[in-house]
């Protein structure tokens, strides 16, 4: 799992990460509120696949990561997995 920002590392975004061997290649995306205290993993559709807490695992299936705050004033970021 890639974020798309060169500048950011997983250990920024994720206080920790469980990625299932058998996920696919996909492009996720996390978009968090204004206070950077709630987020939603969203497809490339933009679709929301879940949404919660920052802190707090956030379950899709073949993927649980725990957000952390965002980094910096970007609210919105791109990841890639595969």
């Amino acid at each position: 799992m890639l974020p798309e920002d060169a500048n950011l590392i997983l250990s920024q975004l994720f206080s920790d990460a469980w990625l299932d061997p058998d996920m696919p290649d996909v492009r996720l995306e996390l978009a968090y509120d204004d206070e950077g205290a709630q987020v939603r993993i969203l497809d490339t559709a933009g679709g929301e696949l879940a949404a919660g807490p920052v802190g707090t695992v956030l379950d899709i299936g073949l993927l649980r990561p725990t957000p952390q705050r965002p980094p910096s004033e970007d609210r919105r970021s791109g990841h890639g997995i595969g």
